[in-house]
């Protein structure tokens, strides 16, 4: 066996590595024809992961709803029209295609069916399916000569993909470093490796395979050791804006919903009052966008591009075009509130967890240490309660004690940005202590369960960085309620922790 090879499709600098990886590992499973040793290709159900293209696509007439060309013609149009030159003949050839049938209707062609309605069915069936580009190469050129000539259905994968084009929405694939430290963008697109803990960009020649293509071509094409996926949130503006329905729903709010007083939408919550109130210029128009974040339980390379997307969209706007009024405007956004579940909210925020765990207490928070657990707990959460509340005085339904504590008061964002902006914090995993095990530590026997916060001690303040939002959105510490609790996922954790607890399960 040629050693130069390994897995087919792989091709190895360090001959040693493959003959090592051959005596451990074997030969590859399942490749009986050696299409990479001089036998005749042949065509097999390699699964190949989408395209940014093919992304577009997928779930696209799903089911037994036709693809109504017309409307995602109109919704791509206005991007194209104030986009580059080639854009525009490119949007035009999709027009053409939009309206020509595939082939004669003298020969029987159905006239819905257009050049472009079978490519898109076409490439949503290789996207569910998990077709390859030889595969699909291979489908076309079949259908292409079954067809009655002359016929316009594109001859390959890449001139279906290209004539889609102009319907598909952006995507870039930034470089990260291996560690969380930095994206490489802006100052550090040039660097080879991370100014924070040296990790190379890309991935070893010696350890890692390239491209057999590229091998033959004499060229050797860099592998990053991790990418980020980023879709930009202003060409899904773009479009959510050039849809006719969509365009006149996000002026409901303001037009269509009911006014009674009551507590029925978001709009008549004093968060968007008040915010309306402070800045007038951004709701006096109903098309201005509030955004909701939503994470469960991660927050990718520390947080570094969470707000990035929207600080353009505060401060200039976005000139889209409104398919409703038929006209050009400038919109703008906001981030209005993040919804997590509780680790994910720690992590957004900044905030310590233990004996500041409380994000309404922070460094007021009372809390107890249980020992046979290793855990902290809070039980004065009946401060909250009116002060004639009759669970105040039930001692033996919580923790033994009467409550005569008032609740603690609000701590806004003003005050949260004060005693945070002096924290410096490097990201990246490189930059912590190596972890002594993952093992959980041992229940410290030295610790009484009286161990508890006292009145009148000080705490330290309850952060450990410097909140991202803080540092780009001017808005932020204006907002009453910053972080909202992902009710559904706190549901399951606690639903998991009380069987687990019961069934004894590690």
């Amino acid at each position: 066996m040629d050693v130069s090879f390994a897995e087919n499709e792989r091709a190895w600098e360090d001959v040693g590595k493959v003959k090592e990886h051959l005596v451990t590992r074997g030969c590859m499973e399942k490749y009986e024809i050696w299409t990479r040793h001089g036998e005749q290709e042949v065509a097999g159900p390699e699964k190949e992961v989408p395209t940014e293209v093919e992304d577009m696509v997928y779930g696209v007439g799903c089911g037994e709803d036709k693809i109504d060309l017309e409307e995602m013609l109109r919704h791509a149009e206005p991007e194209v029209l104030i986009g580059s030159a080639r854009g525009l003949n490119n949007f035009q050839t999709l027009q053409k295609a939009a309206k020509e049938v595939l082939y004669e209707e003298s020969k029987g062609c159905d006239s819905e069916f257009s050049t472009l309605r079978p490519v898109l069915e076409l490439m949503r069936l290789k996207v569910r399916y998990g077709w390859s580009d030889s595969s699909f190469d291979s489908l076309l050129e079949l259908l292409k000569n079954m067809l009655p000539r002359p016929n316009s259905l594109p001859y390959n994968t890449y001139q279906a993909k290209k004539l889609i084009c102009p319907l598909s929405l952006g995507v870039e694939k930034i470089h990260a470093c291996v560690n969380h430290c930095i994206l490489y963008r802006k100052e550090y697109t040039s660097l080879d490796e991370c100014p924070t803990c040296g990790a190379s960009r890309y991935k070893s020649n010696r350890n890692t395979c390239l491209e057999a293509s590229n091998i033959f071509e004499g060229t050797k094409r860099k592998i990053p050791q991790r990418v980020m996926w980023y879709f930009p949130v202003k060409d899904r503006i773009k479009r959510i804006c050039s849809n006719l329905r969509d365009a006149d729903l996000m002026r409901w709010h303001q037009e269509g919903r009911k006014k009674d007083g009551m507590l029925q939408h978001p709009t008549d919550a004093h968060q968007w009052i008040n915010f309306d109130a402070k800045y007038e210029e951004f709701a006096k128009d109903p098309r201005n966008i509030r955004f909701v974040l939503s994470t469960d339980g991660l927050n990718p390379f520390g947080d570094m591009s969470s707000s990035h997307n929207t600080t353009d969209l505060w401060k200039e706007g976005l000139k889209v075009w409104d398919e409703y009024l038929r006209e050009y405007f400038t919109v703008k956004a906001i981030i209005f509130v993040i919804i997590n579940d509780y680790p994910a909210m720690f992590s957004v925020s900044g905030q310590i967890k233990g004996k500041t765990g409380c994000v309404i207490c922070l460094n007021g928070t009372y809390y107890r240490y249980l020992p046979g657990s290793n855990k902290f707990v809070y039980m004065q959460h009946r401060q909250f309660l009116r002060t004639d509340h009759k669970y105040r005085k039930m001692k033996s339904e919580f923790d033994g004690t009467e409550e005569s504590d008032p609740p603690q008061k609000y701590t806004s964002g003003e005050k949260v940005c004060e005693m945070t902006e002096k924290i410096v914090c490097e990201f990246g995993k490189g930059t912590k202590k190596p972890s002594k095990g993952t093992k959980r530590k041992k229940p410290d026997k030295t610790k009484k369960p009286e161990d508890r916060k006292k009145p009148g001690d000080q705490l330290p303040p309850p952060f450990k960085k410097h909140s991202i939002f803080f540092k780009y959105l001017p808005y932020w510490k204006d907002l009453e309620v910053r972080h909202a609790i992902d009710v559904m996922h706190l549901e399951k954790n606690v639903f998991d922790n009380v069987i687990e607890t019961l069934l004894d399960i590690p």
